[in-house]
């Protein structure tokens, strides 16, 4: 064997070992992470967040459904703040007006 046949089957053999590292990557992101992270499960419970809408970096409105009454909450700096309690008829309005986030839950 020559030298350069040597050198481009070590190549070819690097390449698919970087291929297989590769593959095994992807597969840990789409099948295992999900499964051990936190932020993908979704919490049964009574808070629900009806639409998000940022207003700067760290300045957001947000409207919340707790039990069966809805919330407008401003989160800046400063901490959480209650703006207003809205009825189900105010946010089925808010709703049917204008394009909000999806829904999540807390």
């Amino acid at each position: 064997m020559t030298s350069v046949s040597v050198g481009w089957g070590e190549y070819v053999r690097l390449m698919l070992v970087l291929c297989g590292i590769l593959a095994l990557a992807v597969v840990a992101i789409r099948v295992w992470l999900p499964k051990i992270s936190m932020w993908n499960k979704s919490a049964a419970g009574p808070i629900e967040i009806c639409a998000r809408l940022p207003l700067e970096p760290r300045r957001t409105l947000y409207i919340v459904k707790a039990a069966n009454s809805y919330m407008l909450l401003a989160s800046s700096e400063a901490g959480v703040q209650h703006l207003a309690a809205l009825s189900a008829d105010e946010w089925s309005g808010l709703r049917a007006k204008g394009d909000t986030a999806t829904p999540a839950k807390l």
